[in-house]
């Protein structure tokens, strides 16, 4: 279960997601084998698709030309899903529309959500946009 907000960016070659280093993450391009993150963030040089594991709460992209930073800030999941097509075809994307944005989602992958007769779950996906340098 994810959600699958898509976020806009000035370039994706130009961004960084930050708050998921040292985490483990299931690499969908390498059949979700599984590996850990030593790099300090997140850079985009070509198609990106990873499910990282226990994740903080919030997870931040830093587009400095846009002097923006979104916050992600996600409960009731876990995990969260990190994903570029970059020039991969994607059916409903326009041939360089993969450049302005990125998609950082909730997720329950690893220990999916469980929702018996008469319970409930609550899951929360907030976005806060605050400026940065």
């Amino acid at each position: 279960m994810a959600l699958h907000p898509y976020f806009s960016v000035s370039d994706i070659s130009e961004i960084q997601v930050d708050g998921l280093q040292n985490l483990n993450y299931l690499d969908q391009l390498k059949n979700r084998t599984r590996f850990t993150d030593h790099d300090k963030t997140i850079t985009f040089k070509s198609q990106f698709d990873r499910i990282y594991l226990s994740t903080p709460n919030d997870i931040r992209i830093v587009d400095k030309k846009k002097q923006k930073t979104i916050v992600v800030h996600k409960e009731g999941q876990v995990d969260a899903v990190v994903w570029n097509p970059w020039e991969k075809k994607v059916e409903d994307l326009g041939t360089e529309d993969y450049r302005r944005f990125v998609t950082v989602e909730s997720a329950a992958v690893e220990k999916p959500i469980t929702v018996n007769p008469g319970q409930e779950w609550k899951g929360i996906l907030q976005m806060s946009v605050v400026p940065s340098s």
